[in-house]
């Protein structure tokens, strides 16, 4: 668990760890302030035949229970996953339902990299490579993709109020900063249209337009003391 001043975020490697959390929840282990975060770093595909090549023990049946488990008992939890493309034997059909399992969890935050061989990986030498040129064309697909789902989810935070921890200032004016479910460096940011605000402090922002993977918003209230 990580606490920034009020804002609790739980990380975990894998689904049985998150799976471990999600019970820890119900049993009132944890207090969260929702929306929740979760980070699914080793969700590599849902195609069962490709995440055994891989040495996962678990396929798309488990997933999509897993998430639908944490969306019902936080419907605003935010899920976020990376997943590869172009690992070895990777087929067309292969792509195309890890592309249909996307859009059917339509996670709030998704990284897409393709596949790169090293000598020293369990999976080198394996039969089937997939041409680099095919594995960035699915790469960038997968993304054109998300992108939709990411702008129609941030659609849904039109007129609400969220806690943002503010951390720059913006060069166009106003301030850069992150709600609970915007991890640094890799999510998108939150725009706050202010006046003077301090940095590292949490603000209420009413959140007024909606970007493809940003929230542009007004602060609505002087900010929170340290």
């Amino acid at each position: 668990m990580v606490e920034v001043r009020g804002l609790t975020k739980a990380y975990g490697g894998n689904p049985p760890a998150i799976r471990d959390i999600s019970l820890k929840f119900e049993r009132g282990e944890f207090v969260v302030l929702p929306p929740g975060e979760y980070e699914f770093t080793y969700t590599r595909g849902p195609e069962y035949r490709i995440l055994k090549r891989m040495g996962r023990g678990y396929g798309q049946k488990d997933l999509l229970t897993l998430f639908a488990s944490i969306r019902a008992r936080l419907p605003r939890a935010a899920l976020r996953t990376t997943v590869i493309v172009g690992f070895p034997g990777e087929s067309d059909d292969d792509f195309n339902r890890l592309l249909g399992f996307v859009e059917a969890v339509e996670f709030d935050h998704l990284g897409v990299f393709t596949y790169s061989d090293a000598e020293d990986l369990p999976s080198h030498g394996l039969p089937d490579p997939v041409p680099p040129a095919v594995a960035r064309g699915r790469r960038d697909r997968l993304m054109r993709r998300q992108r939709e789902i990411s702008s129609r989810r941030l659609q849904a935070h039109l007129g609400r109020v969220l806690d943002v921890l503010v951390e720059e200032a913006s060069a166009e004016g106003g301030y850069i900063g992150r709600t609970v479910f915007q991890a640094p460096e890799v999510d998108g940011i939150t725009y706050v249209n202010a006046g003077a605000l301090e940095i590292g402090q949490v603000v209420k922002v009413v959140i007024t337009d909606s970007l493809d993977y940003d929230l542009v918003g007004d602060a609505v209230c002087p900010p929170l003391s340290s």
